[in-house]
């Protein structure tokens, strides 16, 4: 699987540090800040790190996954999702927007990619559910 990755800071580099334990999976490229290159050479080899959507999408990515903040995912889930791509989303509190919302989804629609969003991407969704009385 090809995979570009969105952010690199303490939760990116945690899940790039977990992927490259996979053989299956190829990091294409990483759209972080110029000054995480060498951490991110470091943990992941000579993968390219690319600062807009545009250098993304030109790697070819299979599957984005998004570990950066509510302004990247702005910045990138429409292209990625435009472009036919799966994307895995951690910043999600954006989608709180409800018009944004609905453009993203009706983005993904028309593509035909998904937007996934992991369950720990909602922390706090587990904890009300475990407070509930049954």
């Amino acid at each position: 699987m090809k995979l570009g990755l969105i952010g690199f800071g303490g939760i990116g580099s945690i899940v790039a540090g977990q992927l490259a334990t996979d053989a299956a999976i190829e990091f294409v490229g990483i759209a972080a800040r110029p000054s995480q290159g060498e951490r991110i050479r470091t943990t992941l080899g000579a993968v390219p790190v690319v600062e807009t959507p545009q250098a993304l999408l030109k790697l070819k990515p299979e599957l984005v996954v998004e570990c950066a903040s509510h302004k990247a995912f702005r910045e990138y889930a429409e292209p990625v999702l435009e472009a036919g791509i799966d994307l895995i989303a951690v910043s999600v509190g954006v989608l709180a927007d409800a018009e944004y919302r609905e453009r993203v989804l009706a983005t993904a629609h028309k593509s035909g990619a998904t937007l996934q969003i992991p369950a720990g991407a909602i922390g706090a969704i587990d904890a009300i559910s475990a407070a509930r009385p049954n």
